[in-house]
């Protein structure tokens, strides 16, 4: 079984967390936690679904080894089914009449139904069997035998004795490459589900931009309603750092006029980033913002780390090193004026804004 398709489903689910906003709570439930479950046990199970791993001698470790497989092959096919159910919103199991797996079987039946009879032998519950091998709609039971190769016409076998004194038992016989060509029938069923994905995405995106975001002129009003629909549309990461951090430095008080100016033409820059975060939302796009520069330099990085922990953690304020920035924006921000760390921190953003800004001009 090929490893990458997992990864290659999981990276898709994954993507820029898009699933994880539609599932976790669809309707009152949280399909999100399904849809990990059954990646996990996927990735677990499939390096495991090897017949060179299999042996045809009539012993208890080949057995061991028989009911492994089976149930691994188990495990990803309910794992599948549980996928398929998600995201085509259907309790309808997939390939509910294929024949093409399994060639040599006792009775008639829908490989579905047959692997169940195969795993309940071999591997779930072989002494105390539900299926009625006779055919005959009579109360017979069937308790299944040690598994081992070498004594029936397959790869491996069981002996399936009756409850009935005059029934003879049965034999019951299976074919490694038969069960491993039903598990990769059922494991490529992702590459449908992907594209299933892909359309629900769509949707999902085309619904949201056919809502219209309200237009507010005054830009504090206008990045609350974007903090409100970033959350409801993507709640992703980075867009809502981004909104957060711009409804700090629009509402935090600059208490000194020398950097309230400084901080002025700081926000005057930002409402481009403002624009800019309302067209992606409304359009539903996914983007870094690359507006303006207000990158601090490399000597001042362990220093801003700091006074961002205070603003955004838990931080110590003795660990800030307003020095630093000192040494940089002295001539035009006032750093020991400030009544807050939050108003410290946008002078010092807003400050490097200037630096960077003139520097490009230059």
């Amino acid at each position: 079984m090929d490893r990458a398709l997992i990864n290659e489903f999981r990276k898709k689910v994954n993507d820029q967390d898009i699933i994880l906003q539609m599932y976790r709570n669809s309707n009152g439930k949280n399909l999100w936690s399904i849809i990990c479950s059954a990646m996990d046990w996927i990735e677990v199970v499939v390096d495991s679904i090897d017949t060179n791993n299999l042996s045809c001698k009539n012993d208890n470790e080949s057995s061991i080894k028989v009911m492994t497989f089976i149930t691994c092959i188990d495990v990803l096919w309910e794992a599948v089914q549980q996928l398929h159910r998600v995201f085509f919103h259907t309790n309808k199991v997939p390939f509910a009449t294929d024949n093409s797996s399994f060639k040599n079987k006792l009775f008639s039946s829908s490989d579905n139904n047959y692997f169940k009879t195969i795993r309940a032998c071999f591997a779930a519950h072989p002494i105390n069997l539900n299926d009625n091998f006779s055919g005959d709609g009579k109360s017979e039971r069937r308790y299944a035998s040690w598994s081992g190769g070498g004594f029936g016409k397959g790869d491996f076998s069981i002996i399936l004795y009756s409850n009935q004194p005059d029934k003879d038992s049965l034999f019951l016989d299976i074919h490694f490459d038969e069960l491993l060509t039903f598990a990769k029938i059922r494991y490529n069923h992702l590459n449908t589900i992907m594209k299933e994905i892909d359309t629900k995405v769509e949707q999902y995106f085309a619904s949201w931009r056919n809502r219209k975001i309200i237009r507010d002129g005054n830009p504090t009003k206008q990045i609350e309603i974007l903090i409100k629909e970033a959350k409801q549309r993507l709640n992703n990461d980075y867009y809502n750092y981004e909104l957060e951090e711009l409804r700090m430095i629009f509402t935090t008080v600059i208490t000194n006029s020398k950097n309230q100016e400084l901080v002025e033409r700081y926000r005057t820059a930002l409402l481009g980033e403002i624009e800019k975060l309302f067209t992606y939302l409304q359009q539903m796009i996914i983007s870094e913002l690359q507006s303006i520069d207000d990158s601090y330099p490399p000597d001042c990085q362990y220093a801003f780390s700091k006074l961002s922990d205070v603003v955004y953690g838990n931080g110590y304020p003795v660990l800030i090193d307003i020095g630093k920035f000192k040494t940089h924006l002295e001539e035009i921000a006032d750093l020991s004026d400030y009544h807050t760390y939050e108003e410290l921190y946008v002078i010092i953003k807003a400050g490097f804004f200037a630096i960077n800004t003139n520097v490009q001009e230059v």
